[in-house]
């Protein structure tokens, strides 16, 4: 079994940025806001030739019950504590700057009685002299203590060659790995984006407003409680991958950071969230748009909808709390709604409750098919065939008194679906007429959930002298 290493301490002592460096990524989100890290967050890495997990997780807090934010502290708190069990090796993280605080003490106590390969790592160095504070730190009664700067890369080498490696090594060699089945799919790294040559893992999105219940659905699809669900709008700041196999398929939800309209632009964190989701929305193969029946669906739903167009990305909309309306609320609001859809083609809308799992086992099954049908090889003269026939019961308007010419079309890529039009003045073709074409194809093709987008190309005169 592959060792895990966990980062822990407690909020606010650089364990993301760490993870990061081990990483060589900027997946984890970093800021000086406390307690910008609320779920774990797994990841792979090589050390030495050898396979390793390594998870980042919420800072450690004992904060009072009566504190409004005591219950997401209190879920953040058995996420990493799931983590620490998970470990072989465990990354205690501690803050120079600060000093030793009792919460160190604390969190001290508790790993110690695991029995488990720890190393105390303080950060922030930067300016400080290593001898003067190691005695403080050599309090706490761990033999393996190093010192580094996260932020600036200084200790980072030492820490993988002289400790992480000796303890990787000695791991393999005992092969009696705590293991927990959460982790089992992570034996496969990733595949973020379309692989022509394996699609086979498929990355969903789940993207909305704050609140709409993003994480809930994704408890839901998981059946267990892997992410922090809570009524406080703004629970989730980071994107989180969990990789997880369904029916022989392999997929990997991400929860992401709700996206609201922007109130203050110099919110860092959440501008940081938002840029996040964006990232992870353009990662993946498919978005879920959670939308609930408070709002109905607002501005802002519709210009993340008109996004993930513009993306070209297999999008599916999901209604949250249906459970909330009765038979004639839940009529007229079918009606408004697909009123303000009435843009859309061959697109799916399901009304749905994560909360209490109504309706969520379609989702699955309708984003696997809707990918399927994306990337379907279709072959030149099929895409041609299909455009004379648009072109036979519509032709588009002359230019200038001229006939625009289509000459043949062809696939110019997948996720986005891309279909390329060869002709002579395409460079006048109108958006009205655009529009057509794309829905023509789209019906004719067969596509569910899946934009098209549009090239189109002109044929350049060989005997035109530039």
């Amino acid at each position: 079994m592959t060792p895990i290493i966990s980062i822990i301490g407690k909020t606010n002592v650089g364990k993301s940025t760490l993870f990061n460096q081990l990483t060589k990524t900027r997946d984890a989100l970093v800021s000086n806001i406390h307690g910008t890290t609320r779920d774990r967050k797994i990841s792979t890495i090589f050390i030495n030739n050898k396979k390793i997990f390594i998870i980042d997780t919420a800072g450690l807090e004992y904060e009072n019950e009566l504190n409004l934010n005591y219950l997401i502290t209190k879920k953040s708190n058995l996420q990493t504590k799931i983590a620490i069990n998970d470990s072989n090796i465990i990354i205690f993280v501690v803050n120079a700057r600060d000093g030793l605080l009792p919460v160190d003490y604390r969190i001290a106590k508790e790993i110690r009685m695991l029995h488990k390969n720890i190393i105390l790592v303080v950060n922030k160095i930067d300016g400080l002299c290593e001898s003067s504070i190691l005695l403080e730190f050599h309090s706490l009664g761990f033999p393996l203590v190093h010192f580094i700067s996260a932020s600036n890369g200084i200790g980072i080498t030492k820490l993988i060659n002289e400790y992480l490696i000796t303890l990787i090594n000695k791991e393999y060699e005992q092969k009696n790995h705590i293991f927990n089945k959460s982790l089992l799919y992570l034996d496969q790294k990733p595949v973020l984006k379309f692989n022509k040559k394996n699609n086979s893992l498929l990355k969903i999105t789940i993207i909305g407003r704050p609140n709409v219940g993003k994480s809930t659905l994704i408890n839901a699809l998981l059946k267990k409680n892997r992410v922090i669900t809570s009524s406080v709008a703004g629970t989730t700041r980071d994107s989180i991958d969990i990789p997880f196999f369904c029916n022989g398929q392999q997929f990997i939800l991400t929860d992401t950071a709700g996206i609201a309209k922007k109130k203050n632009k110099n919110n860092s964190i959440t501008n940081l969230s938002i840029k996040k989701t964006l990232l992870s929305m353009n990662d993946s193969n498919i978005v879920l748009l959670l939308i609930d029946i408070e709002n109905m669906i607002t501005h802002q739903d519709l210009n993340l909808l008109n996004l993930i167009i513009k993306l070209g990305k297999t999008v599916i909309i999901l209604v949250n709390k249906w459970d909330l309306l009765n038979l004639n609320e839940r009529k007229n609001f079918k009606h408004d709604l697909y009123y303000k859809l009435k843009f859309l083609k061959n697109f799916t809308i399901y009304f749905i409750s994560a909360l209490y799992s109504i309706n969520i086992k379609k989702i699955l099954e309708i984003s696997k098919k809707s990918y399927n049908t994306a990337i379907l090889k279709i072959s030149s003269a099929k895409l041609t065939k299909i455009m004379i026939e648009a072109l036979k019961k519509c032709e588009p308007p002359m230019s200038k008194g001229k006939k625009i010419k289509f000459k043949y079309a062809h696939i110019g890529g997948f996720n986005p679906f891309l279909i390329i039009i060869h002709g002579n003045k395409l460079n006048s073709v109108l958006t009205s007429y655009k529009r057509y074409l794309k829905n023509y194809f789209q019906s004719e093709l067969g596509l569910i959930n899946t934009p098209i987008k549009l090239n189109f190309k002109e044929n350049k005169n060989p005997y035109v002298k530039y």
